[in-house]
């Protein structure tokens, strides 16, 4: 049943061809980069389940799932853009009162068909354990791998995280696609 499990989640992130090396050829439940919201979201959801980060330029919209591998969804588009165009996205797993080390477990089998899927088409960093510079506490701690897409368009990434009470978050395995530009304004607002 887990091997199952876990073919259904790799076959969640890619569309026909496993060979591309364009981030756009990859989905999360049916979600592409580049697609808008409203055809994943109800205009509803759009408005009431957001969140809106610090300097604004972004927002992130989350939905809890009834089926399916992953539990929860979200994606992150421009605050302005009326089309509501994904420039981010993931799925997740949620570990509350489940046993964290099967996170590490599905992820390491995760991780290992991803690389033969990117073999030629991504560079892969395994950036090892660290905490989450989300955390002010510097309690919530994490693995991360990224596949980093040769054609320059984005990454996939592949984490869990173990957060801290503190951070009010729950624990997670975590696939996410994500385009350049909204990776260099992640990475400018957590300076």
């Amino acid at each position: 049943m887990k091997t199952f499990f876990l073919a259904f989640i790799i076959s969640l992130i890619t569309i026909s061809h496993s060979k591309s090396d364009d981030i756009r050829d990859f989905e999360i439940n049916g979600m592409s980069i580049g697609d808008s919201a409203l055809n994943h979201f109800s205009k509803s959801e759009l408005k009431t389940k957001r969140f809106m980060y610090d300097d604004k330029r972004f927002i992130a919209i989350s939905k809890y799932l009834n089926t399916g591998p992953y539990e929860g969804v979200s994606v992150e588009v421009e605050a302005n853009d009326k089309n509501y165009i994904i420039q981010a996205m993931n799925g997740k797993i949620l570990y509350d009162n489940k046993n964290f080390k099967d996170c590490y477990k599905n992820e390491k089998k995760i991780v290992s068909e991803l690389k033969v899927i990117f073999k030629n088409n991504a560079k892969y960093n395994d950036w090892g354990k660290s905490p989450h510079p989300g955390d002010k506490s510097g309690k919530s701690i994490g693995t991360h791998h990224q596949f980093d897409m040769n054609d320059g368009s984005g990454f996939i990434m592949v984490e869990c995280m173990n957060w801290s009470v503190e951070s009010g978050y729950t624990d997670n395995l975590k696939v996410s696609i994500i385009t350049d530009d909204f990776n260099d304004w992640l990475t400018e607002i957590y300076k």
